[in-house]
This record gives structure tokens, C-alpha cells and sequence, in this order.
């Protein structure tokens, strides 16, 4: 009754919290954990059934036939053998109904030896009879069983209602632990389920455009770990959206200003406020330049990082790129009185890379390097074979100048799309602020990487690490 009652209130609490739906993954867990417990359960109040009612025959059997034992046993030690020990077994009787019980000895393999009136013959063998049999023993050695047998209808005294009585209290026990399975079960499969609906709750909301979602798991298990992983999505959706609305806003104002530089001189020379002379076309044409310049940036850039940049792979000679960046900064370097060297270890192998996108990258690097050196500055590019953290080769490029230095405030994102370090002055520093973030992009792109170090008032270190790929074992810069 109670049970019942208990049973009818799990089920109407499980129906209201949904649990009961034919793909609910909680009654799945449950029906699973079930299945399990009362399987095992069955079988061990199975085994445990047939065993109480050996144990009880075997019991009752030792405190009815103790003497036949001894006596047999003493017969054996007497004789050697069993033979003629007939007598010795008829003459037992039952004193509750007088009729004779009958009794067979069987060797340890279940071979019968003899038996009294009625038995079975000697010499059938039965390897299951020792089981239920009483060992008879010699000088503490088992030499043979005696299996009593008797009508099924006349067990030992109350043996059988004893039987009976262990057997209903092995069923209420096995339903009692079926019930208490069902329980932990459920609990378990709650435990379970709780986080996997609030991350599915989560899901649904991110899904909905909610990115401020976050799921609090504390579990250590696999769960808390994809609740860890989930909120790191989270956080890394939100951040790529804010750096899309600020990548927007930073666009825009980078067009406007040469948009209204251009509307505004054009407007002007439309309307006979400015003459249209040559220097007024030179502005026009100077911003439309920043602006097409800009345009080509963002286009590179926005490419590289989707991963839809399409490079043109070939064996790239280090030292003929630098003989072409020295030419095209001799001008440049000339007008600050400065000096640039580059410097080429001898075992540095040919990259396989695109030999353009290089040459930008590096491009980027020496116009940062330049602009920030004074009179009489020294910007020096060395390359040299390294050994990466697996032993892999590398080829590191460095570019060091003793420029100004790059204020330790603005390290952290100097290689972040508009960003524009201050000067001396504070002022913003010229350009479009998208430079370092295409080098950073296409140096990933190559499978390489690329960091700064920077002393203020002293130096700056660009550091550029290239895999050597399919070049490095066909032949070596010279």
C-alpha cells in the first residue's frame, strides 16, 4: 500500500516536470539504471533462493544423519571400501512416519557406489549429486558423499514452511531494493539531467541572438567541462561581435575623412570657391589614393583572417627579398639620415612562401621601423635557422630599430585592426592602423608567428618565426 502510494506520487512529479516524455533522456537514464539494478537483483535473490534451500536440507540433513556419518566413515577406516555398508543405510528410519529413507554414496566425481532399497543402481554418475551431499571423511580426507534422499512430500520437520518463509523474505527484499534502485535512479538521472537542461536552455537563447548568456555548472565531470567550453563560446561570440561593431564604426571614420576631404574640395572647385588648380587636383588625388589604400587594407585583411586568402607558394630566396626592400626603402632611410642593414645567416634554407605577401609583410614592419627612428637611427633585419618547441626548424626573422620604443600601455594592441599608438606628443601617430594587424594576419597564414618587444626611449624588436617547409631540404640561401 505504501509503496503504491509512494510510486503514484514519483510518477505525478516526474509527469508534471516533463520526465515522462517518450524522448525525455531522463527516462531513458532511468529505464537503463533499472534495468540493471533489478536484473542483478533477480539474479541474486535467485541464487540466493536456491541457495538458503540447499544450505537448510544440507543443515537439517548433518543434525539427522551425524551418526550414520561417523558410522560410515568408521566402516571405511575399518574396511577400505563401502561394500557392504548396505545394512548400515536401511537400517535408518524416519520416526515421524516410520517409513525408511532412502540414502546412496557417491565418490567425489558423483560416481554412486551403493545404495539402499529403491535408490538408484550404483556406477550412474551424477556430478551435481556432491552438492547436496554430506562429505564422510577418513583421517580428514573426503573419501566419499553421502546424498540422502527422501519423498517429496515429507521434507525434515518444518524445513520446508522455513524454506518458504526465507524465500517471501527474499522477495519483499528484492522488491524493496527494486524500489530503492527506482529512487537512486531517478536522483542520478536528476543530477544528470539538470545541467544538460540548462545548458539546452542556454543554447536556445544564444541561438535566439542572447550573448550574455552563460550557463553556472559546477560539476567537475564531462558536463562542467562542456559548460566551461559553452561559456568560452559565449565569451568569444561576444567578443568577435563587439570587434564587428567596432570594426564598423572604425571603417566608417575612416572613410569620412577623406570622403568629406574629397566631397568638400570638389564641392568647393564646383561652386568657384577654389580655383581648380593643380594643387587642389593634388589633394583630391592624395586623399582617393588614402582612400583606395584603405580599401585594398581592409579587403586583405578581411580575406586572411576568413581564411579565403589564396597564397602563391613558391621557393623564396630571403636574401633576394631583402635586396629588394633595401631598394625600396634607400630613399625613405636617406631622407632620416638613418641606416638600414640586413644580415642573413648562411644556413638559412629557401621558404616556401609567397614571395608577395612577404614582401608586404616585411614592408609593414621596416615603414613602422622607419617612421619611428630619428636622425642618424639604425634599423637592422637579421634571419637565422631556429629550432621550434617540437625540434622543428624554423627560420626567424628579426626586425630591430633603436627607435622610440612602442609605450608599454599600447603593446597589447598594437597588432589590433585601427589601432594607432600616440607619440612623444601624444598625438596619433599617421597611417590607417590596419598594417600590423595584415602582417600578424598573413604571417599566421604562412603557419608562422609574430611578436613585439619594446623598450621605450631604446629599442623595438619585431619578431617574425616562418616554417621552413618543402624548401628547407632542396638547397640554402647563399
Amino acid at each position: 500500500m505504501a509503496w503504491g502510494i509512494a510510486l503514484t506520487l514519483v510518477k505525478r512529479k516526474a509527469k508534471k516536470m516533463g520526465f515522462f516524455h517518450s524522448k525525455s533522456l531522463m527516462v531513458k537514464l532511468i529505464v537503463a539504471f533499472c534495468g540493471v539494478s533489478i536484473m542483478g537483483i533477480a539474479i541474486i535473490g535467485l541464487t540466493a533462493a536456491i541457495a538458503s534451500r540447499i544450505e537448510f536440507y544440507r543443515f537439517m540433513s548433518e543434525i539427522s544423519y551425524s551418526e550414520l556419518v561417523q558410522d560410515l566413515s568408521y566402516y571405511h577406516s575399518q574396511n577400505g571400501t563401502f561394500v557392504g555398508a548396505e545394512s548400515l543405510l536401511d537400517s535408518v528410519t524416519v520416526e515421524s512416519n516410520s517409513q525408511a529413507h532412502e540414502f546412496f554414496i557417491a565418490d567425489r566425481s558423483g560416481n554412486i557406489l551403493i545404495a539402499s532399497t529403491g535408490s538408484p543402481k550404483p556406477g550412474l554418475p551424477n556430478t551435481n549429486l556432491t552438492m547436496m551431499g554430506l562429505p564422510i571423511k577418513v583421517d580428514g580426507i573426503t573419501v566419499a558423499y553421502l546424498i540422502p534422499l527422501r519423498p517429496p512430500a515429507l521434507p525434515y520437520g518444518d524445513v520446508g514452511r522455513n524454506v518458504q518463509r526465507v524465500n517471501k523474505y527474499l522477495w519483499q527484499g528484492m522488491l524493496a531494493a527494486a524500489f530503492a534502485a527506482l529512487c537512486v535512479g531517478w536522483f542520478i538521472s536528476h543530477k544528470i539531467i539538470i545541467p544538460i537542461r540548462q545548458l539546452n536552455t542556454a543554447t536556445h537563447l544564444v541561438a535566439a541572438g542572447d550573448l550574455e548568456t552563460t550557463v553556472n555548472v559546477k560539476n567537475k565531470d564531462e558536463i562542467g567541462q562542456l559548460a566551461d567550453a559553452f561559456n568560452q563560446m559565449t565569451n568569444s561570440l561576444r567578443k568577435d561581435r563587439d570587434l564587428r561593431q567596432q570594426m564598423t564604426a572604425d571603417i566608417a571614420h575612416e572613410l569620412r575623412n577623406p570622403l568629406t576631404i574629397i566631397m568638400g574640395n570638389a564641392e568647393a572647385i564646383s561652386e568657384g570657391i577654389l580655383p581648380p588648380t593643380k594643387e587642389a587636383m593634388e589633394v583630391i588625388y592624395d586623399e582617393a589614393k588614402h582612400l583606395s589604400v584603405l580599401v585594398d587594407d581592409l579587403r586583405t585583411l578581411s580575406l586572411s583572417e576568413a581564411g579565403e586568402l589564396h597564397l602563391q607558394k613558391s621557393l623564396v630566396s630571403l636574401k633576394e627579398l631583402f635586396d629588394r626592400l633595401a631598394l625600396s626603402f634607400a630613399l625613405k632611410v636617406a631622407e632620416k639620415q638613418a641606416t638600414l642593414s640586413f644580415e642573413v645567416a648562411s644556413d638559412v634554407p629557401l621558404l616556401l612562401a609567397d614571395a608577395g605577401r612577404l614582401s608586404q609583410i616585411f614592408s609593414n614592419l621596416l615603414n613602422n621601423s622607419v617612421k619611428h627612428i630619428d636622425a642618424s637611427g639604425k634599423v637592422v633585419v637579421s634571419a637565422a635557422l631556429v629550432k621550434g618547441p617540437n625540434g622543428e626548424e624554423l627560420v626567424q626573422i628579426d626586425v630591430a630599430d633603436n627607435g622610440a620604443g612602442i609605450p608599454a600601455e599600447d603593446l597589447p594592441f598594437i597588432f589590433e585592426r585601427f589601432y594607432r599608438a600616440r607619440n612623444r606628443t601624444n598625438r596619433l601617430l599617421d597611417g590607417t592602423g590596419l598594417g600590423l594587424a595584415i602582417s600578424r594576419s598573413l604571417v599566421e597564414n604562412h603557419g608562422g608567428t609574430i611578436r613585439v618587444v619594446s623598450e621605450p626611449g631604446k629599442r623595438t624588436v619585431f619578431s617574425v618565426t616562418l616554417p621552413v617547409g618543402d624548401g628547407g631540404s632542396l638547397t640554402k640561401d647563399s
